[in-house]
């Protein structure tokens, strides 16, 4: 059978059952589509589920490393053609475990380099302090509104997805709370008391300005006025955290890490930390910490 007729169901598979962002889809898609080319170009021929084996895709990742291609992604495209072999066996037709180790692609030196991961990078707590100084110095809608939208992800650390997905519904003001979905459709109230006030004052003084359409359900809204989107937030981040003239570029990715390190010193279970990251697996989130607390500026 060839592999590249299981790929639209694999996708949608992959689409209904993660919390990826659009952009992360996008990579999967091309990291295997880029490997199944490699498949076609050494085989002749279009390649059928029996070419899917872990020697194909160590040779594969050699080729690539050949190329220049960063260990960093070499990894990651190895993840994505995994994910893609466990979906094959889970329909039973793919007999090999994709999850085992296949032939070593980098030398040790390497392997132990990206295994290790590095520093993680996140500001410190005067860095925080200063950002929302600066932002907090602007009194325009969008200013108060992005305010409000760093402050709760400072907080908490959900992701972009989840934050542009939620309703005016979910924010409980008065128990200063906060409904989040996590997986299976489960739902929890998460106290905000840090970024509550903001969140009112801009739903008080803000919102009403960048929206006048009553059937708009979003609790952050755009100068257009629907519900934010990804790029436009992650762009707004980005941009005041220039403002503020921070050391490093400022990124959804770094606010996580500094909400996570915040968290852990805060003394929140491993459990809620996961719930609040979206983590499907709790060992990306025993991961993260690890990696955290061996972080240089863990304690600043």
């Amino acid at each position: 059978m060839l592999i590249e007729l299981q790929l639209p169901a694999f996708f949608t598979n992959l689409e209904e059952v993660s919390k990826y962002s659009s952009s992360t889809l996008e990579a999967y898609k091309n990291d295997i589509n880029r490997f199944l080319q490699y498949l076609k170009d050494s085989i002749q021929r279009k390649p059928t589920v029996p070419d899917f084996t872990r020697r194909a895709i160590s040779d594969y990742l050699k080729n690539e490393r050949k190329s220049g291609f960063k260990p960093s992604t070499l990894y990651r495209r190895r993840a994505s053609i995994r994910r893609l072999g466990a979906y094959l066996k889970e329909k039973g037709l793919l007999l090999s475990d994709m999850s085992k180790e296949d032939a070593p692609f980098l030398p040790s030196s390497e392997r132990k380099k990206v295994v290790d991961g590095g520093d993680l990078v996140s500001i410190s707590n005067n860095e925080v302090s200063n950002l929302i100084q600066v932002i907090s110095s602007y009194e325009n809608p969008r200013a108060v509104r992005d305010l409000a939208i760093i402050q709760l992800l400072f907080e908490i650390g959900i992701s972009i997805g989840d934050l542009v997905s939620l309703n005016i519904s979910d924010f409980i003001f008065n128990q200063k709370a906060l409904r989040i979905s996590g997986e299976n459709l489960s739902e929890e109230i998460h106290p905000i008391p840090n970024s509550s006030n903001t969140i009112q004052n801009y739903l008080n003084f803000a919102r009403k300005d960048l929206t006048q359409d009553d059937s708009e359900h979003a609790l952050f809204v755009s100068q257009m006025g629907g519900r934010v989107s990804r790029q436009g937030t992650w762009q707004g981040i980005r941009n005041w955290g220039k403002q503020a003239k921070l050391s490093i570029d400022l990124s959804p990715r770094i606010i996580r890490h500094t909400a996570t390190k915040a968290m852990i010193k805060a003394g929140k279970k491993i459990e809620e930390i996961q719930f609040l990251l979206g983590h499907q697996n709790i060992f990306s989130t025993r991961t993260l910490v690890r990696r955290l607390k061996k972080s240089t500026n863990f304690n600043v």
